[in-house]
């Protein structure tokens, strides 16, 4: 299957904070937040992960829409990581985008990390685009991010996950038909030639793949529930402890298996989709 650069410096999702930050915690991620924190951060060597409280109805560019259907994940956000945010401004505007201009604060301005050895107050820049989306559905939202204390974000030191997962090395998104997908592909190949002068290079999930509903049910054998569920489909982790992923699982009730299929050979892939909307694989390490 076709990867497409995605420069992606973190995906968020809503969802039920508790039950998510227990999966987690209890899979072998490791992170400094604790219960009273709005958001959970899980950081990797290129990006992070970041979970927030599901909200009842919220406002996505112009159109006001729900966002859940009781408690279960199916909204997100993407934010793309730059180096220059006044630049990536200027180069997607010109480019036909309808991008919101940055500023700092417009995604809150500011924000405690505890990432690793050194902690402070990180502070960043932000902006929308306003009902821009490659999906056919309108739960995911793009923006873009510039980190202005990279230092707290990306330690050099940060904490090290107990499963030994050590980055994101792809985001799996789902498209409705062949035409979508296409669609979805383009939108990708467009930023590269965008934003690709003023992306963060160092920091960003380096690839994404879109796939249709057959393609869908063939790598993760169930069938996509639409609106239910996030147009991610997968996140997939470089690096996993197999063994003690397993061991951990038992007892949830989470269904999990893994795929020899030739997308990722000796990977573990898990469906928590109740927790995050999505499948988390793990490309496990052989030893």
């Amino acid at each position: 299957m076709e990867k497409v650069k995605c420069f992606v410096d973190h995906f968020c999702c809503e969802t039920d904070k508790e039950k998510a930050d227990t999966l987690l915690r209890r899979l072998g991620f490791v992170y400094g937040n604790n219960k009273f924190d709005k958001l959970i951060h899980v950081m990797f060597d290129n990006c992070y992960l970041e979970y927030t409280e599901i909200k009842s109805e919220g406002v996505l560019g112009t159109e006001k829409v729900k966002i859940i259907r009781g408690k279960k994940a199916n909204m997100g956000t993407i934010w793309l990581g730059s180096n220059d945010i006044s630049k990536t401004y200027e180069d997607l505007r010109d480019a036909g985008y309808p991008v919101m201009k940055p500023q700092i604060g417009a995604i809150g301005g500011s924000r405690r990390a505890k990432h690793g050895t050194i902690k402070g107050s990180a502070r960043f820049a932000g902006l929308g685009f306003s009902d821009s989306t490659p999906f056919d559905s309108k739960k995911t939202i793009f923006g873009v991010v510039q980190h202005m204390t990279p230092e707290l974000i990306y330690p050099k030191q940060r904490y090290l996950h107990v499963n030994n997962a050590r980055s994101v090395s792809t985001l799996i998104f789902v498209c409705k038909d062949e035409d979508r997908k296409l669609a979805a592909y383009k939108y990708f190949k467009d930023f590269e030639k965008f934003f690709s002068e003023s992306a963060d290079k160092d920091h960003n999930i380096p690839a994404a793949i879109m796939v249709d509903l057959n393609e869908y049910k063939k790598i993760f054998g169930v069938t996509y529930e639409g609106d239910k569920e996030m147009d991610l489909a997968a996140v997939v982790f470089e690096g996993g402890d197999k063994v003690y992923i397993k061991e951990q699982l038992d007892g949830t009730g989470i269904h999990y298996f893994e795929n020899d299929n030739g997308l990722y050979r000796d990977s573990l892939y898990l469906d928590v989709r109740e927790y995050f909307g999505s499948f988390f694989v793990f490309e496990c390490d052989v030893v």
